[in-house]
């Protein structure tokens, strides 16, 4: 992804539409633009694949919109992180999901513990992020009222009669997220405690 986003700085350097001296700035910004164009892009590939679209963005829309709140466990490199956003939507749609179509109660479990897991961790302070207090406030202002929006469509969802194939993966882009923060904090990946403060 790197070498993708290096390519295109340079044309951009080339061609003058970005100055020299702005480009590690562009570079950073083209990195994670590629990075989220590959992602979103093998994701879609492989929800096509499974015959699993609409499952899949009940999932993922739940997952990154909670997601975005929360922070929580991030692979080392870019590609790590890739494997492991595939390895995991592969998991959720191949295992959990047809698990807890047979297993409806257990659903509960996941809601539970993905509510216990947002309000008593997030947001997880990734050493990249480096939030100072306030920040960390709004987060979680920000990440409770993203799980209440949640668990309010899950609720209405419910009561609509929509298939439960659709629940089930709502809840479970949200439990995926409150084990992404648990997992953060078991290996400790987050600042403690900022300079200064």
């Amino acid at each position: 992804m790197g070498k993708i986003a290096g390519y295109l700085m340079e044309g951009l350097i080339k061609n003058q539409l970005v100055k020299e001296t702005d480009r590690e700035i562009y570079q950073y910004g083209l990195e994670k633009l590629v990075g989220k164009i590959i992602s979103y892009t093998a994701l879609f590939l492989l929800a096509v694949i499974l015959r699993m679209i609409l499952p899949s963005l009940f999932f993922l829309g739940f997952f990154f919109a909670l997601r975005g709140r929360t922070g929580g466990y991030h692979a080392s490199t870019e590609t790590g992180c890739l494997i492991g956003t595939m390895v995991i939507y592969l998991a959720v749609m191949e295992l959990f999901l047809p698990f807890f179509m047979r297993h409806g109660e257990a659903v509960i479990a996941c809601v539970a513990f993905s509510v216990f897991s947002v309000i008593a961790f997030a947001p997880v302070n990734h050493p990249n992020l480096g939030f100072d207090r306030e920040e960390l406030a709004q987060y979680k202002k920000r990440s409770r009222i993203v799980l209440s929006g949640e668990i309010a469509v899950i609720g209405a969802l419910t009561f609509l009669g929509v298939r439960h194939e659709y629940v089930i993966s709502s809840i479970l882009g949200m439990s995926v997220c409150a084990f992404l923060i648990c997992l953060a904090k078991a290996v400790k990946q987050e600042v403690r405690e900022i300079e200064g403060q």
